[in-house]
């Protein structure tokens, strides 16, 4: 749903997700999704449905760790980029795991320099602490546009 094209012109950005993936997944299919393009860079955008199925925090972050160890196994000096885990109403619920589990994964990535954490929270949160509704589709789930809109932005800032 996030239109790679119209938020990071100009760039050679690939879109590789799919509905309803878990971090396991990713890197299950990742000589396909991900190594076959040989990126210069990966924004990883995963977890949410990870805390969805009952995963827990550690293994959230054990599942990440697994997709660093095998991105740099193929990609050794290939920078990873994790979007934080978006709160969203319809998964209002699960923040506080979210939270738990972006907590650990951001403590990963500050200690290894081939680690980025991109934290999205504070952008979709408003002043009374909850999901800004027009950052999110009718589902209260996915992003709207205005919402691919900020993560567009914050993921350039990041990366740059």
């Amino acid at each position: 749903m996030w239109d790679l094209a119209k938020s990071f012109p100009g760039m050679k950005a690939v879109n590789t997700g799919f509905g309803g993936s878990e971090i396991r997944d990713v890197t299950h299919f990742a000589d396909r999704l991900i190594f076959n393009h040989q990126p210069n860079v990966i924004v990883f955008y995963a977890g949410d449905n990870d805390i969805s199925s009952s995963r827990t925090p550690d293994q959230v972050l054990a599942d990440f760790k697994a997709f660093v160890d095998a991105a740099h196994a193929r990609l050794p000096k290939t920078p990873v980029y994790f979007i934080s885990i978006k709160p969203s109403p319809a998964r209002w619920a699960k923040y506080e795991t979210q939270t738990k589990a972006n907590a650990l994964v951001k403590a990963m990535c500050e200690k290894d320099q081939w680690l980025g954490y991109i934290d999205v929270v504070p952008l979709l949160l408003g002043g009374d602490g909850k999901p800004v509704e027009e950052y999110y589709a009718k589902d209260g789930l996915h992003l709207s546009p205005d919402g691919y809109d900020l993560l567009s932005k914050l993921v350039i800032r990041s990366i740059d």
